[in-house]
């Protein structure tokens, strides 16, 4: 059996507050878990076609790298 997998960057609105929580959701032959990286974003700089967060500010770089660091570590 073929096994396939996922690993998806994706943020996660609370209703109420102005922040979004960033997750990794891994999807492991059909089944999901989402974890969190522990990092707060503005939804408005979120780009869902990219799945990163816009702008060459330090807190978008620093976010940006944090994902490329634990998917690398996930694969």
């Amino acid at each position: 059996m073929q096994n396939t997998y996922s690993v998806l960057p994706i943020v996660k609105k609370r209703i109420g507050s102005q922040r979004a929580m960033v997750m990794l959701r891994i999807t492991f032959n059909g089944r999901r878990a989402e974890i969190s990286i522990k990092r707060k974003v503005d939804p408005e700089r979120w780009v869902p076609e990219t799945n990163r967060m816009r702008g060459n500010r330090e807190d978008a770089k620093e976010v940006n790298s944090l994902i490329d660091t634990l998917i690398i570590k996930v694969n």
